[in-house]
Parts: C-alpha cells; structure tokens; sequence
C-alpha cells in the first residue's frame, strides 16, 4: 500500500512486508493478549463518558446527536488506554490535562493522516507527480 507510510511512517505494521513485517506484528502482538481484550473494565469507563455527553431528548422524545465526533473520542480514549497504559482523556470537557492536549492533537493528525492518504489513494500514479513536480 503505498499510501499508508503517508499515515504511520514507512515503518508502520500496514506497509511493510517479510521480515521487517514479522517484526512490527512481534512488538504489537503483547498488546493484544486474551486476558487484556476480554478485560472489558476500561472500556466501560469511555462508554459510560460517551454516553453521558450523547444529548437528552427533546420534547418529542427525538435526540439529534453528531456521533461522528463523540466516536472519534471514544475510539480514541479506549485506544490510547489499551496501547499505552493511559487514556488521552479526550472525553472529558471540564478538564485540561497534559493527557488530553495530547490525544486532541494525535486524534487530529490522525484525522489528516487518513485524508491525505485517501486522497493518494483516489488520485492513484498522479498523485506521485504532484509530490515529485513532474
């Protein structure tokens, strides 16, 4: 794929092949051990704040909730958790932490990470041009 170094680096588990393919997978597979996917306690704790900032009906009983942002968060908050030991706390709106900075920044990179590459990926050989000024 040749897009994906634009989104994780040239080094990522997405791009690479063989060997050095066999190595990413090595260093990611402890993280995703039986015992720590079926522990679904951090989990719990990022849906129940997802599920607390999803608007109160109206009066019609109708809410009208822009999920697109609130899942980006929540994917972002149990992610982070689950790869790093800590959340990135991008849920939590009453507080600023060095955490939270952090996750709103990497959710944003992330965010024009996969626009850049699905922009190579639709514009194909021509997008090599561009890059190169042929």
């Amino acid at each position: 794929m040749k897009a994906a170094p634009d989104f994780g680096g040239s080094g990522n588990v997405f791009s690479l092949d063989g060997a050095p393919w066999e190595h990413a997978r090595a260093l990611l597979k402890p993280q995703f051990v039986r015992d720590q996917v079926a522990d679904f306690t951090d989990l719990e704790k990022h849906v129940q704040r997802f599920l607390r900032r999803v608007s109160p009906p109206d009066k019609t009983g109708i809410v009208t909730v822009d999920l697109q942002p609130l899942l980006s968060d929540l994917i972002m908050d149990s992610a982070t958790e689950a790869l790093f030991g800590e959340s990135s706390d991008t849920q939590l709106e009453d507080e600023t932490t060095s955490n939270q900075k952090a996750g709103l920044l990497l959710r944003d990179a992330l965010g024009v990470g996969t626009y850049v590459s699905a922009v190579r990926i639709s514009m194909g050989i021509m997008a090599s041009w561009l890059l190169l000024g042929w």
